[in-house]
């Protein structure tokens, strides 16, 4: 299948795809890892363009509205504008001018380099922490499931346990047949976590599909949790709407 451009990437993330053109591509990433890890460069790009002032100003309007409004892309983008500062100081002091003008400006320069060095390492250092890997054993951690029943009517109020940076998730298939699932977590546009080829789990009459999620993708705040059997349409997914809360 062909993958989709960069344009196309870009106005999903944007909120700007047509209905048909927008249902096709989140159809598509339900099932392919890959074009998720697409997506996560385009929306990494449009954040350095945003902060390096690249964009026209919708576009720039946008990318505040829909990509660095929460704490994760602002974050992102203070780095990404550090090191823009840090490459303007440097093309400065590269750009060959005479040499007169050149030891006049060089202690502003250098200054302005500096600054900008510590803004990069004042950013990184600041950054909320996060776990690096989830722990061997998936059944020591905090548990939260999602019920078939809970998808009807609106938005469930959902408190996430105590949880040292890691959750497991277990979501009930509405159709259990032997076949492989694929779970996502979004944020409005932004798609938290992805995991396909996840194998059926019983417990009695209980059906469900488990997968170890980072805590931050779940909340707090307002998630979208869906389950798709691969190779079936977009339609056939179990989605729950969620507002998650922390202790």
């Amino acid at each position: 299948m062909t993958p989709p451009t960069s344009a196309t990437l870009r106005d999903w993330l944007l909120h700007r795809l047509p209905d048909a053109a927008r249902a096709a591509l989140e159809e598509r990433l339900l099932r392919e890892d890959a074009l998720v890890a697409q997506l996560r460069e385009a929306e990494t790009d449009l954040i350095d363009d945003h902060a390096a002032g690249r964009l026209d100003a919708a576009t720039q309007a946008d990318v505040a509205r829909h990509l660095i409004a929460d704490r994760d892309g602002h974050w992102r983008w203070q780095v990404a504008r550090a090191l823009a500062v840090r490459r303007a100081a440097r093309r400065v002091a590269e750009a060959g001018e005479p040499r007169r003008r050149w030891v006049a400006a060089r202690p502003r320069l250098a200054a302005i380099g500096a600054l900008a060095a510590v803004l990069v390492l004042a950013v990184l250092l600041v950054r909320p922490p996060l776990p690096s890997r989830p722990p061997a054993d998936a059944a020591t951690l905090p548990t939260v499931s999602l019920r078939v029943a809970a998808t009807r009517g609106t938005a469930s109020a959902l408190t996430l346990p105590p949880n040292t940076g890691w959750l497991r998730l277990q979501v009930e298939a509405i159709d259990p047949q032997p076949r492989r699932y694929a779970v996502s977590i979004s944020d409005g546009a932004t798609v938290r976590f992805h995991a396909g080829g996840l194998t059926l789990r019983r417990a009695g009459p209980y059906a469900f599909v488990e997968v170890v999620i980072p805590a931050a993708a779940a909340g707090p705040g307002h998630r979208t949790v869906r389950l798709l059997p691969e190779g079936a349409p977009t339609a056939a997914a179990t989605a729950w709407e969620l507002d998650t809360t922390v202790p």
